[in-house]
């Protein structure tokens, strides 16, 4: 069970959890929030800039897959955020915001929440959110950076079943089976935001913590699947401080971009 999202109970929250101020776009539908963000960053709106919409007609997640989102239930947002770095700097982003994911989830009572390089959060090996960045380049050196945020909060049955994976939500791991999202939305733009106004520098602490806490796939058997169609057995090591996750493959060690791979546990 979830309530309806409102722009003065999650401001509230933010608040009281001591986090910055943000300014907050909810919307009831939008095609997609990492896109309306991503057109107002490049009209030259003020960042950070959050947008938060109870139902996407068009959203998506990593390599153009569909985001399937029932009205209501979940949780769809994204950040915006400015930087003065290139877009080559942005290798571990993506991992930073799963760690801030995590965070979140842990302050509602959700523990045992993994992350699948590059931007998977699982919870007994099911889906549980999904991240993806995108960019817009402002000029002179300086990059918008939108991180969008889906989260299974109330799946319907019917929902689960329009997705190709194993997934769960937020309530089956709640007493009562009831998830406040205007809190977690308030959690999540908090946690990542203190996140990106410490980046790039806090870059190698929260990657230790990724390794130590949230890595999935350390030391696991995965079938690295290639933009080509060629599919490869692995072994994964460790996501690297540049992002990258350094896997073995036939006896060689290789490093593995996100933008270039999919890939999936075998054990």
């Amino acid at each position: 069970m979830t309530e309806t999202l409102n722009t003065d109970s999650i401001l509230h929250f933010m608040r009281q959890a001591g986090y910055p101020a943000c300014e907050l776009r909810l919307f009831e539908q939008v095609d997609s929030t990492n896109d309306w963000l991503l057109q107002h960053c490049r009209d030259g709106a003020r960042l950070p800039l959050a947008c938060i919409a109870e139902t996407q007609s068009a959203g998506r997640g990593r390599r153009g897959k569909v985001w399937h989102s029932a009205p209501g239930k979940n949780l769809g947002m994204s950040l915006g955020w400015r930087f003065a770095l290139p877009v080559s700097a942005l290798g571990a982003f993506s991992l930073l915001m799963g760690v801030a994911l995590v965070r979140a989830l842990k302050h509602i009572g959700i523990s045992g929440a993994k992350l699948k390089w590059p931007n998977d959060v699982l919870l007994d090996n099911k889906k549980l959110a999904g991240i993806l960045i995108e960019t817009v380049s402002l000029g002179q050196g300086k990059i918008a950076v939108v991180a969008g945020f889906g989260v299974n909060c109330d799946m319907p049955v019917q929902a689960r079943t329009m997705v190709e994976q194993a997934i769960t939500d937020v309530c089956e791991h709640l007493p009562g089976h009831s998830c406040n999202r205007n809190q977690l939305a308030a959690l999540v733009l908090g946690e990542s935001m203190q996140i990106c106004a410490g980046f790039p520098a806090n870059t190698a602490d929260l990657i230790e913590e990724y390794r130590r806490d949230y890595d999935v796939l350390q030391q696991r058997a995965i079938m690295i699947q290639h933009a080509n169609g060629k599919r490869q057995p692995a072994l994964a090591l460790r996501v690297e401080h540049n992002g990258a996750l350094r896997v073995q493959v036939d006896g060689d060690e290789q490093l593995l971009n996100a933008g270039d791979v999919s890939l999936r546990c075998v054990s």
